[in-house]
């Protein structure tokens, strides 16, 4: 079945080398690529002198226009299809985002708050906390290398795991090569043990993933860290993990695991929620 693959993509070279590694991506899965545009919405004046920014409003969002017409002139060359466009208010970017995004199979997005953009922050919420589908999170960079070849899968027994490995099953059975790594330090109450490790890594090979290694590895210096640590032994080119969050009122706040490897990651994020 023809994989539908939401890419988050503008007209800056890192925007395009997003949408060019998701058609990789898509070619090498069965995948269709499905670029999308977002744009928001200048807030409608209010109170005294609202009356005269009418003129100043609407030359702007005359200009927004513009943009995204020149946006998606850059992104169908790229693409070969048209983007489609999410214009927005500032106030429904999430949830917009995340209606639209549970169409696909997979969204392929930036990291949250590149460069103080919070666009990119709210669409990261909205793909990995508000969607349901899983997210390609790929680093903010002019162009990406080959990946998916060696993975490396981020284990730890639970919900957000366990879907992170369904959704990326049939990439880890296409893999050369995958590694899967359990963290934890000398004394960890939530490790449920080397038995229900041994499950998942059998779980695997009977779906004729090529594993060649199984690893408790130290949390020294962190989580992400040491899952870095890991990631560069085994020279992988992309981490397959859960993507963590507390819940505060009704939005998401990342949890440490998370936001220590969006910060320093060094390849791509395959991540469920």
């Amino acid at each position: 079945m023809t994989q539908t693959i939401l890419v988050h993509a503008d007209a800056s070279p890192e925007g395009l080398a997003r949408l060019r590694a998701a058609r990789a991506w898509a070619d090498a899965h069965d995948g269709r690529v499905r670029p999308l545009l977002v744009a928001v919405e200048p807030q409608e004046p209010y109170g005294p002198g609202a009356a005269a920014l009418k003129t100043a409003l609407a030359a702007r969002r005359e200009a927004i226009a513009a943009d995204l017409a020149s946006a998606a002139k850059a992104v169908e060359a790229v693409a070969e299809t048209a983007p489609e466009t999410l214009f927005v208010r500032a106030d429904r970017v999430r949830t917009d985002a995340a209606s639209l995004m549970r169409t696909a199979d997979l969204v392929v997005i930036g990291p949250p708050l590149r460069d103080d953009l919070f666009v990119d922050d709210d669409l990261f919420h909205a793909a990995l906390f508000m969607s349901g589908r899983p997210c390609l999170v790929l680093p903010y960079r002019a162009e990406h290398a080959p990946f998916g070849r060696r993975i490396i899968v981020a284990w730890k027994d639970c919900r957000e795991s366990a879907r992170a490995l369904h959704d990326s099953l049939p990439a880890l059975k296409a893999a050369d090569a995958v590694a899967l790594v359990a963290l934890k330090p000398e004394e960890d109450e939530l490790f449920a043990g080397q038995p229900a490790f041994d499950r998942i890594g059998a779980a695997l090979r009977a779906q004729n993933v090529k594993l060649p290694a199984c690893t408790v590895a130290p949390k020294r210096g962190g989580a992400a860290n040491a899952l870095l640590r890991e990631t560069r032994a085994f020279d992988a080119d992309l981490i397959v993990m859960g993507g963590y969050g507390r819940s505060r009122m009704s939005e998401f706040l990342l949890g440490g695991m998370t936001r220590g490897m969006l910060e320093r990651m060094e390849c791509p994020l395959f991540m469920s929620h």
